[in-house]
């Protein structure tokens, strides 16, 4: 009973990784630039560019794609 148990836990980990994964890709692979979008939905009226700046940097839009 103990194995099972472990091993449905270690599939759920590897599931969950996986998961992480796909949604992060497929957010990526989306058309248009992440930001524009989250400023779309949030509807921000006009933004300058130095707080567009600030946003990527908030949320890790200006690193690599592995980094973010």
């Amino acid at each position: 009973m103990i194995p099972h148990i472990i091993q449905r836990l270690i599939y759920s980990v590897i599931v969950l990784i996986l998961v992480s994964i796909l949604v992060f890709l497929i957010l990526r692979l989306m058309p248009g630039d992440p930001l524009m979008i989250f400023i779309a939905k949030n509807e921000i009226p006009s933004i300058t560019e130095e707080k567009r700046q600030e946003f990527m940097h908030e949320f890790g839009l200006d690193k690599s794609v592995p980094m973010q």
